[in-house]
């Protein structure tokens, strides 16, 4: 392998642990793995480190070793990261932070390990031997951990990432499909972009439909009722918020708190509409759910 292809391989970026949700699962599955790997391979003759015979303080001590490294990397990621480390990754700042966080690791157990277990720091060399040797017991750890924490972080993002493409896709095909309002005879009389829809108003036997079209804005006074075009309009976005009005969720401008409940300026329009209190709570879900999702 050429050295252009491996400094280009080096400056990839590397999208993982850019969030706190992300550093949140990383640390929480590290630490799961690393309890349950030491308990029940114990490695290294771990468990003859700090030999003790009852099986509760066993578990207790070998999980200590694991707590101590899910410390380290709280304040590595939490901490230390965003005062010195990069705040997105490359893969070869990633290889260096990962190895900066194996040394501060194998510092901290082989410190409490002297300390607290030997009682005893005699010499400084002896310390760094210490240290040198637990870099290898937690580096062989470290690797088994990222090779199966890391992988299924980045699948669980290139998941995420096709859900919100299919969405955006679906999205999109809703937002330009045509809706087609019928009248009270099942007649085709008006296809509108399903952005495009405004509001429908309910007018005695007849419903007002606003829309765009272009830059202007228009009106149909269609022969129906507001009931029966709610059986074939209503969706995720179409929503009936009063019994005299249908709305498009996509074009909605402001939502005002008032003393009897909620008003709606769609954009557009100038027109003010009411929030009835038997549609009040759908429309709080629909509002919730997608400030959610955005």
């Amino acid at each position: 392998m050429s050295g252009v292809k491996i400094s280009s391989m080096l400056s990839r970026p590397v999208s993982i642990l850019e969030t706190p949700r992300e550093k949140w699962v990383f640390i929480i599955l590290s630490g799961l793995f690393s309890i349950f790997f030491i308990n029940v391979f114990v490695p290294f003759n771990i468990n003859l480190w700090w030999p003790v015979s009852q099986p509760w303080l066993r578990l207790l001590v070998l999980s200590g070793y694991a707590i101590l490294g899910i410390g380290v990397l709280l304040i590595s990621q939490f901490f230390l990261r965003p005062w010195f480390g990069p705040s997105h990754y490359r893969l070869w700042s990633f290889l260096l932070w990962a190895l900066f966080e194996l040394v501060l690791i194998s510092i901290v157990i082989s410190v409490v390990y002297e300390v607290f277990i030997r009682n005893r720091i005699q010499y400084f060399s002896d310390f760094i031997l210490d240290v040198l040797l637990t870099i290898r017991y937690v580096g062989l750890v470290m690797c088994v951990l990222y090779c199966i924490v890391i992988p299924i972080m980045i699948s669980r993002r290139q998941v995420a990432r096709v859900t919100a493409l299919q969405k955006s896709l679906f999205q999109h095909e809703q937002d330009t499909r045509l809706l087609t309002i019928h009248d009270e005879n099942g007649k085709p009389v008006l296809s509108v972009p399903g952005n495009n829809l405004i509001y429908v108003k309910s007018e005695d036997n007849y419903v007002s439909v606003i829309y765009r079209a272009g830059d202007k804005i228009k009106k149909a006074l269609i022969r129906s009722t507001l009931k029966k075009l709610e059986n074939y309009l209503a969706s995720d976005q179409i929503i009936r918020i009063h019994r005299s009005f249908m709305i498009n969720m996509q074009n909605i401008g402001e939502v005002k708190r008032i003393s009897r409940g909620f008003m709606i300026k769609m954009k557009h329009v100038d027109e003010n509409i009411p929030v009835s209190p038997n549609y009040r709570k759908c429309l709080e879900e629909k509002i919730a759910f997608k400030a959610t999702v955005s």
